[in-house]
Order: structure tokens, then sequence, then C-alpha cells
């Protein structure tokens, strides 16, 4: 049947020119779509080779998984479980307290290579397991950006508001970008043998919130989370300190500590109200009061602060 031969020669012609429209259209649209590394294959049977939207890849082994359960087998002993998300090559709030509890385990995440190479070789501990990739919403493979001064490094690109003279020493400027492996905090606390996790320590460089709102339904399970707060432009999109109040408390969280821990940064402390506290050691090293007394004397503004 030819559908055609009800509509008149001029109306063919616009029907058929429409479906031409609509095709060009659609091919522009889906050639100019954002790369978006989703699919991955692997090239040959048992090989740690893999094919990552047509980018060849290695697979890197990080926690053993019990067969049975499929969830993470950690040594024996293991009872507590610490995240750090941004560990950078030294994992200073959480790696040092493992040597002074045995029953306590880190999962860090470390975008930059180098970095997690530290810590995976240099620094290696039983207890502690790297994840050589960044934690965000959205799982697969994202630009990661290396600033000048690597502890600057983030998923966020640098606001083009930045002031210079606010972030000295490269902080400012992006080096170069490498493609990274994200990972969402509730795949890995999916994985995680146990009820709760003690404690989440953040340093994530303007992403700290996406971090934690990666964790989804299952950030109930983490008794206290520690983020870092940028007060003054530096990323683009990078959440205020009401946004970080805002979320903590819908999600039934309550402000511990939020001390400056520079003329433009500062660390808050949440708690889950369902748990009691727990006793951090490392705490003391990450809120320093001296350190805090001194930059609010410098602070021209209150924007530091949680809105009342």
């Amino acid at each position: 049947m030819n559908v055609f031969k009800s509509y008149p020669m001029m109306d063919q012609k616009r029907i058929i020119l429409c479906f031409i429209v609509a095709f060009i259209l659609f091919s522009f649209f889906y050639a100019y779509q954002p790369y978006d590394y989703t699919h991955t294959t692997q090239l040959n049977e048992n090989s740690p080779i893999i094919n990552v939207n047509d980018m060849v890849s290695v697979s890197i082994p990080v926690i053993p998984i019990n067969p049975i359960t499929n969830k993470f087998q950690f040594p024996k002993g293991v009872k507590r479980v610490w995240m750090d998300v941004g560990a950078h090559r030294e994992a200073m709030h959480s790696l040092p307290y493992l040597d002074d509890a045995e029953d306590l385990v880190v999962i860090a995440f470390e975008p930059l290579y180098d970095m997690w190479g530290e810590l995976k070789v240099k620094r290696h501990h039983p207890r502690l397991f790297p994840f050589p990739g960044a934690v965000s919403e959205k799982e697969g493979y994202q630009t990661f950006r290396r600033s000048a001064t690597d502890m600057c490094s983030s998923l966020n690109e640098v606001d083009n508001k930045v002031d210079k003279y606010n972030w000295p020493g490269g902080c400012a400027e992006t080096s170069f970008d490498i493609t990274v492996p994200v990972i969402r905090l509730d795949t890995v606390i999916n994985m995680i043998p146990f009820d709760t996790i003690e404690f989440l320590k953040v340093d994530a460089q303007g992403h700290d919130l996406n971090v934690v709102k990666s964790a989804g339904d299952l950030l109930k399970k983490i008794k206290a989370v520690v983020v870092e707060v940028q007060h003054v432009p530096l990323y683009k999109d990078q959440p205020t300190p009401k946004d970080y109040s805002d979320y903590f408390t819908g999600e039934d969280f309550t402000i511990g500590k939020h001390l400056l821990q520079g003329p433009h940064e500062s660390n808050m402390l949440w708690y889950n109200n369902n748990y009691d506290r727990p006793v951090l050691p490392c705490l003391d090293e990450i809120f320093e009061e001296h350190k805090h007394e001194k930059y609010v004397k410098d602070q021209k503004d209150d924007s530091w602060k949680i809105p009342e």
C-alpha cells in the first residue's frame, strides 16, 4: 500500500523534506554529544586489558571479594571501616591510624595515578585499599583536571572568576587534563560486609558535596563525615557552606565542628544523629584550633560561616 497516494504532490514533497531535515538534525545532535565513557568490554578472556569506548585500559585489583557473598573480604579481625576520598600520596588523616587499630581498614580513593602509586606501593599497608579513581554521582570515566599545585586538582573546572591572589602557588591554573575512572560511594558501600561505616573523610576540591551525594540512601550507614569547603571562588559550581548545611541536616546529620584550615577554606564535621558519636583520633589533626584562631582574625567577612 502506498501511503503517499492519499496526499497531493506538494504535501508528499513536504513530508519527504521533513524526514530529511529530521534525519540531519538527529545526526548532528548525536554526533556532537559529549563523549560518555560507559561501554566496557574485555578484549581477551582472563586478560586485564579492557576496551573502554575504544580506549585501551587496564583493570587493577583493589580489594579481594568473597565469591559466595560478593562482598569485600577484609583481613581477619577487621570490624571498622574508614573511607578516605582524595587521599593524595599520604592519606595523612587515615593511614597513620592503622597501626594503632588492628580492627580498622581504610578504603581510599585517589585519581592522580602517581599519588595513588605512592599509596599502593611506597606506603603499602595490608589494611589500606586504595582505588585509582575519583568519586562522583555519575559512574564511568570523566575528565580530571590536574592543577599546577597537584593538591588542588579536581573534577571541577577552575572558575573563570577566580582571583589568583587568593589562590597562589598554581591552584587557579590547570596544567593538563587526564581521563580517570569515577566510582559512586554507594557502589562501594554495598560491597562492605558491615552495617555501618565509622568515618568518611572527603577532600575533593570543590566536588565534596557531589561525593557525599553519591552515597545515596546509604549515607545513613555512615556515622561521621568530614568535608572541605571553599568559601572564596576557585572551582565552578563549588558548594557554599549553606549548601552543605542544607544537605546534611536534610539527611539527619548535625554539625560537630566547623573551623578554618586556611584563609579561604574550612573543614566541616557532621555526625549522623542515628548513632553514638565515634571516637576519631584523626580529628585533632584535621581541626587545628590554633590555625583557626589565626585565620579568623584575617577574615574580611562571614562567608565561611553557615548562615543562621
